[in-house]
């Protein structure tokens, strides 16, 4: 459906088997298998390039023998200096700058430490593109991230919800983006502060680290889910009402059958 090629020479796309899991006679053992999508750095650039409101797009590496700044603020700067005289040393950076059609510029800049975040709440951190193609990986979500901030159309929005779903190990069947007009509803949420991206981000991210550490075989395994549920509901406002869902029936179907 998104006009990519998993495998080869391109790196536009990987299928990653994820296995689900289930209780069989009281003992959790593993039901079936299904292979994920996992979309690649040239995947999104070659999604973004479809677009008719992007001109160029693309992510670079930034190493510690780099000449490497950036600002933010009313007068944002970039600038990256690659070393050419030697070793580059270890990577330290990954950024992505998007040219509009309109004149303007994004660019998105995360750190190792943010990109090793984002990999350790992947279920494929430890296989996979992650091991095999980092750099390749950095920047894809480099450029994930940078998304949320260009005019893209549906079938890009759809792709980063689908490699979205498929890093944090939930099933892709459903993925979809809902798009359409609605009213507001006039009642006291209205005058609370609008929840940015960010924060919805980081929401979903803490769930995602929650369901990652959950042992169905533990001794208070009973204490862990229904903490996790407490976990989801508090934070089910800011994770908006179709994660709010997903992580629900991911959680129900994780959970063992307590006595």
């Amino acid at each position: 459906q998104l006009g990519l090629e998993p495998g080869g020479a391109l790196g536009h796309a990987y299928l990653i088997p994820f296995d689900k899991r289930q209780k069989v006679n009281g003992r959790w053992e593993t039901v079936s298998t299904e292979a994920q999508l996992i979309i690649g750095y040239r995947g999104m650039i070659d999604l973004a390039r479809r677009s008719g409101q992007i001109l160029s797009i693309s992510a670079r590496t930034v190493h510690t023998n780099d000449k490497f700044s950036y600002s933010y603020g009313l007068e944002e700067t970039l600038e990256h200096l690659p070393c050419e005289t030697g070793d580059r040393g270890e990577l330290t950076h990954v950024y992505a700058v998007a040219r509009l059609k309109d004149g303007g510029v994004q660019f998105e800049v995360m750190s190792r430490a943010d990109i090793e975040k984002v990999r350790a709440l992947s279920k494929a951190g430890s296989s996979g593109p992650w091991v095999d193609h980092f750099d390749e990986m950095a920047k894809k979500t480099v450029i994930r991230r940078l998304f949320k901030y260009l005019p893209v159309s549906i079938e890009m929005q759809k792709a980063v919800v689908m490699d979205e779903r498929a890093e944090a190990g939930l099933s892709q069947d459903n993925a979809a983006v809902i798009t359409g007009e609605y009213s507001v509803v006039d009642d006291e949420r209205q005058h609370l502060s609008p929840i940015s991206d960010s924060e919805r981000e980081e929401a979903r991210e803490y769930i995602i680290a929650i369901l990652n550490s959950l042992d169905p075989s533990a001794e208070d395994a009973k204490t862990m889910f229904k903490r996790a549920e407490n976990e989801i509901n508090t934070m089910a406002e800011k994770l908006g009402d179709e994660y709010h869902q997903k992580f629900m029936m991911t959680l129900n179907d994780m959970r063992p059958e307590f006595e």
